[in-house]
């Protein structure tokens, strides 16, 4: 009897035990958000994408192509690009004083540059100060900001000419923002510092200059892009988002002004003209490309902030080819994308 009075009790005690026993619950889950992990620097995915990537797109829609990172080279602050019709592109690799060309998907041709102030050596200052053109025989003029100059190669890198320094008026330059040319092979320049916008022969002979700094027409606050359109007229965006069009002797035609489009402005860090007047902008400070049409009305505003298809960090320049294919570089995330335009008729 005792030993089964016993056994009861023990009974008892384990199950008074097991009650007062908190009941083990089963972790929650916790939601991870997705992460956007950069590019390896040794990463090249140059083979196109067999559908669309999602791009944050409001208006004309845009397809991802490639993403590249300079390998077997890698970039080290990218800026400015420069293609030829048939998408070949170059890049100035500015963080590495030198020139990268590509083929149109992506593939390493081959490149020059160094660090100096001779001729082929280049000085990027500010590591998003590079600027590139290529006229219609394959020539590329680069803007060389700390040596306050204009180089000029052959497609395959072979240094032709230069001209510029940091006196005197009509080859004068404090900060060379960009290049372009127009059909005749006349190359304008934009001088950041100073504001003014200066027209030279393919040669480097001097032509023209106009600008000042002011908000008035035909001034500019932060001279940073031009651009030619097809009828020869000049653009030219500053960083109070307004886009000024001139014809080829410096009369001022028309502005646009966009400020208005973003809460935090726009800032043209370049500009592009497609064969259909449509201007391009790389919108610095909003991470995004904006397409215009002639007059400034919005036709489709691509991109977003990150790492990843269709994402910025540091957008600072773009290019056209012939085929209406969109390039940009970008600064921070050491790399080149390629976009498609499905919408676009050359």
């Amino acid at each position: 009897m005792k030993t089964k009075l016993f056994l009861i009790g023990a009974l008892c005690a384990i199950v008074l035990v097991a009650c007062a026993a908190p009941t083990p619950v089963p972790p929650t889950p916790t939601a991870i958000p997705p992460t956007l992990t950069p590019v390896p620097p040794t990463s090249v995915p140059l083979l196109p994408t067999p559908t669309a990537v999602p791009i944050v797109t409001t208006g004309e829609p845009l397809e991802f192509v490639w993403r590249i990172t300079g390998d077997p080279n890698p970039f080290s602050a990218p800026v400015g690009i420069a293609a030829e019709a048939d998408g070949t592109f170059y890049v100035i690799d500015a963080g590495n004083s030198r020139v990268q060309k590509f083929d149109r998907n992506g593939k390493f041709l081959t490149m020059w540059g160094t660090q100096g102030e001779g001729d082929g050596q280049f000085g990027f200052r500010f590591m998003d100060s590079g600027c590139v053109t290529v006229d219609a025989e394959g020539n590329l003029y680069v803007g060389d900001w700390d040596n306050y100059r204009v180089q000029k190669f052959d497609r395959n890198g072979k240094f032709l000419t230069k001209w510029g320094n940091d006196s005197g008026e009509e080859t004068r330059f404090s900060g060379i923002s960009d290049i372009a040319i127009d059909k005749q092979g006349n190359v304008y320049v934009t001088d950041y510092m100073r504001n003014v916008v200066q027209k030279f022969d393919r040669n480097g002979k001097f032509l023209l200059r106009w600008g000042s700094a002011g908000g008035k027409d035909g001034q500019f606050l932060g001279l940073m892009s031009v651009a030619l359109d097809p009828d020869g007229n000049v653009l030219l965006g500053d960083e109070t988002g307004r886009i000024q069009k001139f014809d080829s002797s410096g009369k001022f035609l028309s502005r646009i002004f966009l400020a208005t489009l973003h809460d935090r402005g726009v800032t043209f860090w370049h500009i592009e003209v497609d064969s259909h007047r449509n201007i391009y902008t790389a919108d610095h400070r909003s991470y995004r490309i904006l397409k215009l049409n002639s007059i400034g009305n919005p036709l489709a505003v691509w991109g977003s902030q990150g790492a990843g298809a269709g994402q910025f960090s540091a957008i600072n320049h773009i290019a056209l080819d012939q085929a209406g294919n969109l390039y940009a570089t970008d600064r921070d995330n050491n790399t080149v994308q390629k976009f498609r335009q499905p919408l676009f008729r050359p």
